[in-house]
């Protein structure tokens, strides 16, 4: 009798993978290792990182353009993790600066699983607005 296969997705590999991608700001190599080519991520806000974003290059494009629109002063400080067999959800603070604007929020990060790929994400922001505003406004 063969041992049961282990779980898609773990607290422990979901945490490596979150720090892996924060630590290579905005470098995507880690993510590609578990998105399906066909994930699609649904972003709130009207900025432009915002909306629906269908396809692994179009997902992914977003992590590049956020550091390199806080100058590489964009950081995700992973906080709780809760994961299970088909998603995992966490939450990460982002602080980052623009000019003599700051941001200090709190994003709810989704991923749905199948197949041991990650498939269909969300990002809910804890003021949308908020972040909206420091994406998009000129920095001061």
């Amino acid at each position: 009798m063969s041992a049961p296969a282990a779980p898609v997705a773990d607290e422990g590999r979901i945490r490596r993978l979150v720090e892996r991608v924060n630590a290579g700001k905005g470098d995507n190599g880690a993510l590609r290792e578990v998105m399906s080519p066909d994930v699609v991520l649904h972003a709130e806000g009207i900025s432009p990182l915002g909306g629906t974003h269908r396809g692994l290059d179009q997902a992914l494009s977003r992590f590049p353009i956020l550091f390199d629109l806080s100058g590489g002063t964009l950081v995700l400080e992973p906080l709780e993790f809760v994961v299970d067999d088909h998603f995992a959800l966490f939450l990460q603070r982002a602080t980052a600066t623009r000019g003599s604007a700051r941001l200090d929020h709190v994003i709810t990060v989704i991923w749905r699983f199948r197949g041991g790929q990650v498939v269909e994400m969300w990002d809910h922001f804890a003021d949308v607005d908020e972040w909206d505003r420091f994406w998009t406004e000129a920095p001061r």
